[in-house]
């Protein structure tokens, strides 16, 4: 099986979920991405705060 890091919000994570779990158990604190692979991590980092922050 290969594995392929993608840009947060492109791969298989159902994050609508793994939001609400976070939620659920009552987590405040912060969420981290790294991104250290593909043509411009900062723009898929930039991309991913702008995913997440549609939640």
């Amino acid at each position: 099986m290969k594995i392929l890091e993608v840009p947060l919000g492109e791969g298989g994570v159902a994050f609508k979920h793994y939001l609400k779990a976070l939620d659920d158990i009552g987590y405040k604190g912060y969420l981290t991405i790294e991104r250290e692979v593909g043509d411009d991590p900062a723009r898929d980092v930039g991309a991913a705060v702008k995913f997440l922050r549609s939640f």
